[in-house]
């Protein structure tokens, strides 16, 4: 009974809905105020669509305004570059012009007192100049100086003022250009030996001479070895200087610099020295070649001349230190020694290695 009671009311109050629906309906389409309502709100929206578009078009004629200017500018700037083009390409044909003018009235001015090398002849000389010199002249010279030039000759009548006039200018110009070519190949032989191998100091050249004695041909690795040995130069460099010392005797350069001690000699302004100053220079070069083979012989002599107990005690130390590495253990095995340095017990060790190995390989 329940259920078929609430189904009622449902169905009742569906029905009930319907019909308010309905009124309202009917309500909404003949009521004033709503329809003025709905009317309303339809202008305003018609208002803003049109809004919307008076918008669009203004931000589309704004656009295309300055998309306008912006190409009227850009072919103006590109007018403005083609003549400034023009002016300077007009300019510079001007200014050629020019040149060529003044290198023809040269040319002319010169003309009647210059001939061909082939053709010059024993009487024309001094009294002509040479084409050739002309268009050297000619081609060196800037417009500046070639007015300057055109101001000196024109007003020359005669053959031989003319002709020494010119040639006195072609010299001089000559002798510059060479003067600035030299320089400027000595500043570039300089930059190339300042970038390239520095130059060997009298200390290195003593290390080198040493570890030469101390590693003869055939060592292994030896120049790597002497490398070590001297310290401050890599394998090539000290086999570079050993073939170059092997082609020509070296020079022993003192303490000091090469070029305070030698000065007197490498730049000395008057060509015919004197035949003391050669002995002297002679003389200081055979003292140096004396000292450098005395000092190879010290070397050698330092290296061989140990006695069996020093020798002992070398071989010794060796056993007693073999853990230790670097100048540690060479300072260890001197001290062990007694009346050795770390350097010479190292350059003996070495001398013995090389001997060991000399035999083996003469088996």
């Amino acid at each position: 009974m329940e259920r078929q009671n609430e189904k009622v009311r449902s169905e009742n109050k569906a029905e009930e809905r319907k019909k308010f629906l309905k009124i309202y309906d009917l309500a909404k389409k003949h009521d004033p105020r709503l329809r003025r309502r709905k009317q309303q709100a339809e202008e305003e929206q018609k208002k803003k669509q049109e809004k919307r578009e008076q918008d669009r078009i203004k931000k589309l004629l704004a656009q295309a305004k300055r998309e306008e200017e912006e190409r009227i500018a850009q072919e103006q700037e590109k007018k403005r570059l083609q003549e400034e083009r023009q002016n300077q390409r007009l300019e510079q044909e001007k200014a050629k012009q020019a040149e060529e003018e003044i290198k023809r009235e040269i040319r002319n001015i010169c003309t009647p007192y210059s001939v061909l090398t082939q053709t010059l002849t024993k009487k024309q000389v001094g009294v002509k100049i040479l084409a050739e010199h002309v268009e050297y002249v000619i081609a060196r010279l800037d417009t500046e100086q070639q007015k300057k030039l055109i101001e000196k000759l024109k007003p020359i009548k005669s053959a031989e003022e003319f002709a020494s006039v010119f040639n006195g200018e072609y010299s001089s110009l000559k002798k510059g250009i060479e003067v600035k070519a030299a320089a400027q190949q000595e500043e570039h032989n300089a930059s190339q030996t300042k970038e390239g191998e520095k130059e060997w100091t009298h200390h290195e050249l003593m290390l080198l001479s040493k570890a030469i004695a101390l590693y003869p041909g055939g060592s292994q690795q030896r120049w790597v070895k002497v490398a070590q040995h001297v310290g401050t130069r890599t394998p090539e460099e000290v086999q570079h200087k050993t073939a170059e010392i092997r082609k020509k005797p070296i020079e022993v350069v003192p303490k000091r610099d090469e070029k305070e001690y030698f000065g007197e000699f490498k730049n000395a302004k008057d060509s015919g020295a004197t035949t003391k100053k050669k002995d002297q220079e002679q003389k200081m070069q055979e003292q140096y070649q004396e000292q450098l083979k005395l000092k190879q012989q010290n070397a050698v002599r330092d290296v061989e001349n140990w006695t069996n107990e020093q020798q002992k005690a070398l071989e010794t130390a060796m056993r007693t230190f073999k853990d230790l590495k670097g100048d540690e253990k060479w300072a260890k095995i001197a001290g062990a020694i007694g009346n050795k340095t770390k350097e010479q017990c190292l350059e003996r060790f070495n001398y013995c290695k090389q001997l060991a190995l000399a035999k083996k390989n003469a088996k």
